[in-house]
């Protein structure tokens, strides 16, 4: 099912559980501020004793588990933000809260990927895709950005309100972002040779290959169609299912050479 960010609030305060999942720039902030405050416990992944990266982990639920067993006045939302990050173990452990349903209470996980969520989570949650917002609010968020810069936001993030804002009010990430295009460009029209270079410069960053396959893609599917797109749109898409798949950056990068 999908929602529009404007109605999020309302979801969330009539359904027990609920993943809300959004693209990938939209913002997390974005979704988080279209909930409200009122009652809301929030949960962001942190880096954990004896852990090296961000987890949601069994602490996390443990935590939710005792404020659970207090009465409340009012209905109380357990919002989890980037469940993306939520290990297998923490979700089993969620899966008792659920089990047990407090009264006046609610689950949220807000997630860019809900694709490592256990489908016994999932079977108990109603999902939702949050909608990318309309051309008319993308345009009343790039108001005070000239027309050129405007253009460029635009291509990059319209309908992505998390995004537009980073790429209009953070000078860097916007050239960041340019010379990513730059080197989706490569992918699609350079040479073999240069496209080898490419592959070179990001076989040890997976997260940049993505990027630059993603905004490929994107190119490919703004411009019109000529001989060879659609081979090399099948590609580039071929490429991003074995990145998400892990597979590796280099291997997946390769069939890209000779479209």
């Amino acid at each position: 099912m999908q929602v529009e960010l404007q109605t999020v609030g309302d979801v969330v305060r009539r359904v027990h559980f609920v993943i809300l999942e959004i693209e990938r720039g939209f913002g997390f902030e974005e979704v988080v501020a279209a909930i409200g405050s009122e009652g809301v416990v929030r949960v962001d992944p942190t880096i954990h004793e004896k852990q090296k990266t961000e987890q949601i982990n069994v602490e996390d639920v443990a935590f939710l588990e005792r404020i659970c067993r207090n009465k409340q006045a009012g209905r109380q939302v357990f919002l989890l933000v980037g469940t993306e990050k939520m290990g297998e173990v923490a979700q089993n452990k969620f899966l008792k809260l659920l089990e047990e349903p407090a009264e006046n209470v609610g689950f949220v996980f807000l997630t860019e990927d809900s694709g490592n969520l256990l489908e016994t989570v999932k079977s108990r949650a109603q999902i939702f895709r949050v909608t990318r917002i309309s051309d008319k609010e993308s345009e009343e968020l790039l108001s005070e950005v000239d027309a050129v810069k405007k253009r460029q936001i635009w291509f990059l993030a319209a309908g992505l309100p998390g995004e537009i804002k980073k790429l209009a009010e953070d000078g860097d990430y916007f050239d960041e972002r340019k010379k990513l295009i730059d080197v989706a460009k490569v992918l699609i029209n350079g040479s073999d040779y240069d496209k080898m270079k490419v592959i070179q410069t990001l076989k040890d960053d997976r997260e940049r290959a993505v990027e630059v396959v993603e905004l490929a893609i994107q190119i490919m599917k703004a411009t019109t169609e000529k001989d060879g797109s659609v081979k090399k749109l099948g590609e580039l898409n071929a490429a991003h299912e074995m990145l998400a798949g892990n597979i590796g950056v280099r291997l997946a990068l390769v069939g890209c050479v000779g479209c």
